[in-house]
């Protein structure tokens, strides 16, 4: 899953700093059907969910990545 583009270019007119200096970008997840988010939580956490792909389990009970 990338940045929406209408993000990034919202981000560049304003000449607001994507990513900082010296970063690069990761993507975080592949093979999504209908992505929804990206959202920054507070405590520091990316948020986002797979519309097409929900199912009626438990869904992610640990993170997929710390760090």
């Amino acid at each position: 899953m990338w940045l929406v583009p209408a993000v990034v270019l919202a981000l560049a007119a304003a000449n607001a700093p994507l990513i900082a200096p010296g970063s690069a970008w990761e993507k975080l997840a592949g093979g999504l059907g209908f992505g929804e988010g990206p959202a920054w939580h507070p405590d520091g956490y990316l948020l986002f969910e797979d519309v097409t792909n929900k199912s009626s389990g438990p869904g992610l009970t640990a993170p997929a990545r710390e760090g």
